[in-house]
């Protein structure tokens, strides 16, 4: 019988290390794809007595699974009496209302045990598995495409570009970060990060995505912050680099136009053109869910924009502080940032106190959190995302005595 620090590293993985691989096994393998589902649902049954015997919780993890049912409610609401468009109109909604359904509940039950997975004694496995499971499609694609000349294959449309260039940046952030966790050996740690790092620019200079190129960095800069003694000097550093590189657009655009045409014309749009796909124009994705946030901004009106526009009728706004916005309103989106600040308050205290208990916790889930909580501020959306909700879970019951003392029931299960 495997223990059940080993049943949580295996639901770990398949829950935060699976995104590219499950995408894949969906178009081609869905066998594959069910057994990987089941070994979750497996895993849980597993778990599930764990779960029911936990008797005490800390205050801010129950005020958050509070707020995710308030939050599941009313995107039900949304779907069933309160729903304005079809659910084939909606990006990014499930199939149908029992589908929402079901998914939410296995969501809920994740978060209900993530004070189990402090039972993890070292999370550098999260490190590993990320990348042994995602580099290869990212090796994939550049082997495809072939390495003579970055170059974007329009014939790989099956193989979501966005998807694509995020796994690489998040494998190269975690290489980058966690460069001595892979072995023992120095040697092979760095071949294994200049891997990583060349298949990386390749995949930026072919698909050219701009959000996943910026978030690597920002999330880089997050860390060195979080790290940093002193926050003012890092923070000079950080606002010093991002002008010079504004500054430097036009020599940025001129070096990358000979290796990569494609990325350049990207960032010369951004940089010079100011061209944001669309999202910041006057009648952009952007400003459209600002109006709707401002026609009830207490309280919000729905988790989808409401337009006459048909490119943005029904979609997300690609925004998550957006989406929570127009989904919740002020009252529902200030609880949230609450969980954000603390969280990064945790994060950065994991570098600074070395008596906090299970900082691996901190560090490992909080720079995969980061990642994905960026990514979202320009695309993608929060609705059934496991990943998501599963990591504030996790990070919100991470041992940290400060932290505990203001926040925390006293009598919480450690």
């Amino acid at each position: 019988m495997p223990s059940l620090e080993k049943i949580l590293k295996i639901q770990l993985v398949l829950i935060l290390c699976f995104g590219m691989p499950n995408q894949m096994m969906d178009m081609y393998a869905p066998q594959l794809h069910t057994i990987s589902t089941l070994t979750l649902y497996a895993t849980a049954l597993f778990t599930m007595s764990y779960v029911v015997r936990q008797r005490q919780y800390k205050r801010i993890f129950i005020f958050y699974i509070i707020y995710f049912l308030i939050y599941s409610l009313v995107i039900y609401f949304d779907l069933t009496t309160g729903r304005k468009y079809s659910l084939d109109a909606m990006l990014g909604c499930p199939k149908s209302v029992g589908v929402f359904i079901s998914t939410t509940l296995v969501i809920l039950f994740f978060i209900l045990q993530a004070p189990l997975y402090q039972k993890i004694k070292d999370f550098g496995f999260l490190v590993k598995w990320y990348i042994i499971l995602n580099l290869p499609f990212v090796l994939f694609y550049i082997r495809t495409v072939g390495v003579a000349e970055i170059q974007f294959d329009e014939s790989i449309t099956e193989i979501s570009t966005i998807t694509l260039a995020s796994t690489a940046s998040n494998c190269l952030l975690l290489a980058l970060i966690f460069k001595n966790s892979f072995t023992k050996s120095k040697l092979i740690n760095k071949i294994i990060l200049l891997v990583v790092f060349a298949a990386t620019m390749y995949v930026w200079g072919s698909l050219a995505k701009r959000g996943a190129i910026l978030w690597f960095f920002v999330s880089l800069a997050i860390y060195y912050i979080a790290k940093s003694k002193n926050v003012k000097i890092t923070l000079f550093k950080v606002c010093a680099i991002v002008a010079i590189v504004y500054l430097s657009a036009t020599f940025i655009v001129n070096a990358l136009e000979g290796i990569a045409p494609h990325l350049a014309s990207r960032v010369e749009s951004t940089l010079v053109e100011g061209h944001t796909s669309g999202r910041l124009e006057e009648d952009g994705g952007f400003a459209i869910s600002i109006q709707q946030f401002q026609r009830n901004p207490m309280l919000g009106s729905y988790f989808r924009i409401v337009t006459s526009n048909p490119m943005w009728q029904g979609m997300y706004p690609h925004n998550i502080i957006l989406e929570m916005l127009i989904t919740f309103g002020i009252v529902g989106t200030a609880p949230f940032i609450y969980f954000l600040i603390l969280i990064f308050i945790k994060f950065r205290e994991s570098f600074m106190d070395k008596t906090i208990g299970n900082n691996a916790t901190m560090k490992v889930i909080g720079i995969m959190f980061i990642n994905i909580l960026l990514s979202l501020m320009s695309t993608g959306t929060i609705l059934l995302r496991l990943p998501f909700w599963i990591c504030i879970a996790i990070l919100l019951t991470a041992n940290n005595k400060h932290n505990d003392k203001l926040l925390y029931n006293n009598t919480a299960q450690k």
